[in-house]
C-alpha cells in the first residue's frame, strides 16, 4: 500500500480524538522534559570539564590546585614560588585574580573597554582587570594576534616593577610596546608594556572555577576580548595556586617537592586536582538527577500505558477499517507501521514542545543575570543535552508502540473484517 495512505490513515487516527492526542502529548512533553532536566544536570559538569581542560596546556589530570597560608611576609612567598618553579619536578605554579583599577594612566583602555561593553559589568569607571602569574599564564593554550608570549616578556621586581601588558582582540588600536607608567605614594613606580595582542574568543578560568561548592556553576572561563591581561613574576595576592608537574614527573612527585618547600618556608598548603574537584560537583549533582530520573521514571510509565491503553481502544473499535485495509492490498506490515507513525508524531510533537519549555526556562532564569551565561546554558541543551532528549524520544516511540502492535500483529484479517477464523 502507498506510504500516502499509510499516512494519511495515521493523521486520521490522530485528528479524531483530538482532546486525547493533546492529553498524552502533554504527559509525554512533560516526561521529555523531566529526561531533558536529567541531561542537562549531568552535563553541566561534563561541559566544565570539558572546557577547562581545553584551556589548560597539562589539562584538568596533570593540574593541581595548592591552598597555601600565606601569612604575613609576602617577600617569603615570592621565594616559596620561585624556588618551587625552578625545582625539577615542577613545571608551573603561581596564582591568579580578577580586580579593576582606575589609575588615570589606563584611561585610553577603559574607555575602549566600556565602549564595547564590560566583561561582569560589575566596574564603572575602572578598568577590568586579570591578573595573572607568568608561570601560570605559561599554563594556557592563549594564541596571539601579535606581540611575544608570557614566558618570553621581560619583567623587573623591587620598587621599580616592570610588567607585561596583554590585551583582548577589542583593543585592536592600541600598538604593541604601549608603555603606562602608574607611581604609588611609597614611592614604588610600576611600568606596564604592551607585550602582545590575544586572539579573538581567547578565555581564561574564571576565578571561582579551582573552588569546590557550586555545583550547578556555569561560568568556568572568563572571555578576555574586552579584557585587559597584566602578568607580573611575582603575582601572588591570591592564597589558592595551580601547579602541574614537568615531564616525566607524576602530581605526586610535584606535590611532595611543594609539601618539602612549605616546611622549610613554615607554610601550611592543601592540596586538591581539578579532575577530584570536578568528581566533587559530579557527586554534588547527584542528588538532583537521581531525583529527576525517579520522576521521569514514573511519568513514562504513565505515559506509555496511557498511549498504548488509547491505541489498544483505537484497534478494537476500528477493526473493520483495518479488515477493509487488508480487503484493499495492505498487509499487517502496513497496520503496524500506521501505529508506529502516530506514535512518532505525538513524540515529535510533544519533544518539540518539551525542548522549548526546556530553553524558556533557562532563559527565564538567566535573564538579567548574565548573557554569557544564558548562551552557555543554551549551548549545553541544544549541543549536549539535546542528544539525550532524541534518545529519549526513540526510545518513548518503541515502548509507547510494543503492545498495541502485538496485539495487531495476533489479530488475522478475517476477524478484523468481522467474520470468523474457522
Amino acid at each position: 500500500m502507498k506510504v500516502s495512505m499509510l499516512v494519511r490513515f495515521a493523521i486520521d487516527n490522530i485528528t479524531r480524538k483530538t482532546k486525547l492526542f493533546f492529553a498524552v502529548v502533554v504527559l509525554t512533553a512533560f516526561s521529555i522534559l523531566l529526561i531533558g532536566c536529567t541531561a542537562y544536570f549531568n552535563d553541566i559538569t561534563f561541559y566544565g570539564k570539558k572546557v577547562v581542560d581545553n584551556l589548560l596546556t597539562k589539562g584538568i589530570g596533570e593540574t593541581g590546585v595548592l591552598n597555601i597560608d600565606k601569612g604575613l611576609d609576602n617577600r617569603d612567598i615570592v621565594k616559596f614560588r620561585n624556588e618551587a618553579y625552578e625545582a625539577e619536578q615542577i613545571e608551573f605554579i603561581g596564582s591568579y585574580g580578577y580586580g579593576e583599577n582606575d589609575s588615570s594612566c589606563f584611561q585610553d583602555l577603559i574607555q575602549i573597554q566600556q565602549k564595547k561593553g564590560k566583561v561582569t559589568g560589575n566596574c564603572i569607571g575602572s578598568l577590568e582587570m586579570l591578573y595573572i602569574d607568568y608561570t601560570v599564564a605559561s599554563m594556557s593554550h592563549w594564541k596571539l594576534e601579535e606581540g611575544v608570549m608570557p614566558q618570553e616578556a621581560e619583567y623587573k621586581e623591587g620598587l621599580n616593577r616592570l610588567c607585561a601588558v596583554y590585551l583582548g582582540s577589542n583593543f585592536s588600536n592600541i600598538p604593541i610596546g604601549t608603555v603606562y607608567k602608574d607611581k604609588f605614594s611609597n614611592g614604588e613606580e610600576y611600568t606596564y608594556v604592551v607585550r602582545g595582542r590575544l586572539q579573538k574568543n581567547s578565555y581564561w578560568l574564571d576565578d571561582s572555577t579551582i573552588y569546590h561548592h557550586d555545583t550547578m556553576k556555569l561560568n568556568y572561563r572568563v572571555p578576555l576580548d574586552n579584557m585587559v591581561v597584566f602578568v607580573m613574576n611575582d603575582w601572588s595576592v591570591s592564597s589558592t595556586w595551580l601547579y602541574a608537574p614537568a615531564k616525566g614527573y607524576t602530581m605526586k612527585d610535584a606535590k611532595a617537592k611543594i609539601k618539602e618547600l612549605a616546611e622549610k618556608y613554615n607554610k601550611d598548603v592543601t592540596f586538591a586536582t581539578l579532575s577530584g574537584i570536578f568528581e566533587e560537583k559530579e557527586r554534588g549533582n547527584q542528588d538532583v538527577i537521581d531525583y529527576t530520573l525517579q520522576l521521569f521514571v514514573f511519568v513514562s510509565i504513565t505515559t506509555f500505558v496511557v498511549m498504548s491503553c488509547i491505541q489498544l481502544a483505537g484497534i478494537y473499535s476500528r477493526k473493520s477499517e483495518y479488515g477493509i485495509f487488508y480487503a484493499n492490498g495492505a498487509s499487517t506490515k502496513d497496520l503496524l507501521l500506521i501505529l508506529l507513525m502516530e506514535n512518532t508524531v505525538k513524540v515529535i510533537i510533544s519533544g518539540i514542545f518539551a525542548t522549548i519549555g526546556c530553553a524558556l526556562c533557562l532563559v527565564w532564569f538567566y535573564t538579567g543575570n548574565s548573557e554569557y551565561l544564558l548562551s552557555v546554558a543554551l549551548d549545553i541543551l541544544f549541543h549536549a543535552a539535546i542528544w539525550k532528549i532524541a534518545a529519549a524520544m526513540i526510545v518513548l516511540i518503541v515502548i509507547a508502540s510494543v503492545i498495541p502492535m502485538v496485539v495487531l500483529w495476533k489479530f488475522k484479517p478475517v476477524e478484523l473484517i468481522g467474520g470468523n477464523d474457522t
